[in-house]
């Protein structure tokens, strides 16, 4: 005889569901019914969702967790199932549309939180059938104070409910079974058989929420639409989120700081900014400027600034959003007016543009750390772009440097990092010739940059690094790791005994630098010099080698006494 199924709030827990199934030997004629609340808190939501929407003779009823996602609000388990469930999301919306929020057999009523005593069925209200909020307050309204609505049922068929949990056991009380056992928080996953009421459960071992909430912090953060949050509220998100401590949160909501400091800044560019444009226009077209910044949709900032009336709170208040501000930074790029003789207002003085560039270099930095590499390029090159235009060349070169290293990080376009290495060598030369150990760097920099394509390149400006740059004993990684390069570029080369020479080189700067017997330099150089002498078929020295720190001085300098000068 098939069997009616009743599954409590599984929330997510996938694996105990089965499990469960497995111990009813569940078969293909029985019907499977979840009372609601499938996703969220656990692991394996998704896996849930789609055993029920793909296993036919099944249904869910609408729990208050589907119809928060149904209505779009979405508290932080909610948030996690949407960026789990990715693409599918909308998919899920439009899934949860065709629930109903209760089921009927010849043995019971099964709702997903409550029942109204004293009404029928169909006088019932959603809200109260599935427990949101607004359907517990009404209840709250209409029973007497600190009462619950099962000891008001007076029905004479059974209610099976979840929604609250009831504690490892059934609730069976005033002809109400509560079958919700906290499954999430490693209680219980509780299915009830009909017609015979016969209780299974399975033990959850795991409180899944706990580390839910661990696991996804940083993706549900990452995945917020901050661009089109209003400040105000980005700000309480910070500061609700301030206990945090897992490290790569707090670093990403620092991120997120220096990126409303620099939106900050970017507003008192986007005031002098307006006013600059209100003057053009008015000098440009004078008795038509109301005709011609009518057709700027920014045309009430312009009207006020020509009136010299428009404030920093003026744009406070109506570019309320990331992306509202953006927007007008988009509209009044000052490139494109080409007129020389109004450059910039007085107020927009050389500190406040640094403080402006610093800021976009920042913000790059941030756009590349969560992989939008594309805003990131665009954010230095607008500073760059901005330094080259005010004559800062202090600035241009960290945004170079930077542009550099994200392309060379990441990006691996080699020729953007030659062309920002070689700029950066020419403003050193330029602007700051007594900084010569930032030159040494750039151009060690550049010879890295042609490792694999041209060794010939790499020696010639690893030596030019190496000319310049006055080494210290604090140095010594860096200037061994120069070394070690020249003796990768000279065997691409095949010219052996360079080779060998500058992978010494590398053993050895360690070694003059520090007074005692401690390891001669880091594991890659070790790796590189044994494989070097395996092409070589020294395999006595490479025997040497191989006992990498616990080679003594001595032991070094006796192999190559040349070294001892």
């Amino acid at each position: 005889m098939p069997r009616t199924i009743v599954i409590g709030d599984i929330h997510g827990c996938y694996d105990e569901l089965m499990e469960l199934l497995q111990q009813l030997e569940l078969k293909d004629e029985d019907f499977l019914l979840s009372l609601g609340d499938i996703v969220d808190r656990g692991n394996k939501s998704f896996e849930v969702y789609h055993f029920f929407k793909n296993r036919p003779n099944s249904k869910v009823l609408m729990g208050n967790h589907e119809r928060k996602h149904l209505n779009g609000q979405l508290n932080y388990a909610q948030e996690i199932v949407k960026v789990q469930f990715g693409i599918e999301y909308p998919g899920f919306l439009n899934w949860l549309k065709t629930l109903e929020y209760a089921h009927e057999t010849p043995e019971a009523i099964i709702v997903h939180a409550a029942f109204e005593p004293n009404k029928s069925r169909a006088e019932q209200k959603e809200e109260v059938l599935c427990g949101s909020t607004s359907g517990e307050r009404y209840l709250t309204q209409k029973l007497p104070a600190e009462s619950f609505w099962q000891e008001h049922y007076d029905g004479k068929k059974p209610i099976i409910y979840g929604h609250h949990v009831v504690g490892d056991l059934p609730q069976i009380f005033n002809n109400t079974y509560g079958i919700d056992t906290g499954a999430c928080h490693s209680g219980y996953l509780t299915a009830l058989e009909l017609p015979g009421f016969v209780i299974h459960q399975v033990k959850v071992k795991t409180d899944h929420w706990v580390a839910e909430q661990n696991k996804w912090q940083l993706p549900v953060l990452q995945a917020k639409n901050w661009q089109e949050m209003d400040f105000e509220s980005i700000q309480k998100w910070l500061a609700k989120l301030e206990y945090l401590q897992n490290p790569k949160v707090k670093a990403f909501l620092q991120n997120i700081q220096k990126w409303l400091n620099l939106h900050e800044i970017m507003l008192e560019h986007l005031l002098d900014k307006l006013y600059v444009f209100s003057t053009v226009l008015t000098n440009t077209h004078q008795e038509n400027f109301n005709a011609v910044a009518s057709q700027y949709f920014f045309k009430t900032f312009l009207f006020k600034a020509k009136a010299n009336k428009l404030t920093l709170e003026d744009l406070q208040k109506s570019l309320d959003t990331p992306t509202k501000r953006q927007q007008l930074a988009r509209a009044i790029d000052l490139e494109e007016l080409e007129i020389p003789e109004i450059k910039t207002d007085a107020s927009f003085n050389a500190l406040n543009l640094k403080e402006i560039i610093i800021g976009l270099i920042d913000a790059s930095g941030f756009l590349f750390d969560i992989y939008n590499f594309d805003k990131a390029i665009k954010n230095i090159e607008f500073a760059i772009n901005l330094s080259v235009k005010y004559d800062l060349p202090d600035i241009e070169l960290q945004a170079l440097s930077h542009m550099a290293y994200m392309q060379a990080k990441e990006i691996n376009n080699n020729e953007i990092v030659i062309k920002s290495l070689n700029r950066c060598i020419k403003i050193v030369e330029t602007h700051f010739p007594t900084h010569k150990n930032d030159l040494a760097y750039f151009y060690y920099r550049l010879g890295q940059s042609y490792h694999y394509s041209a060794p010939e390149k790499l020696i010639h400006y690893h030596k030019k690094a190496l000319s310049i740059q006055e080494f210290t004993a604090e140095d010594y990684i860096s200037h061994s790791r120069i070394h070690r390069d020249l003796g990768n570029a000279y065997q691409q080369i095949e010219q052996f005994e360079k080779a060998e020479e500058h992978y010494l080189q590398a053993i050895h700067i360690p070694v003059q630098n520090n007074s005692h017997n401690a390891e001669l330099g880091h594991s890659e150089h070790f790796d590189q010099i044994i494989r070097f002498y395996e092409k070589m078929n020294r395999p006595d020295l490479v025997a040497v080698f191989q006992k990498r720190d616990q080679i003594t001085k001595d032991d070094f300098y006796n192999l190559y006494p040349h070294f001892r000068q």
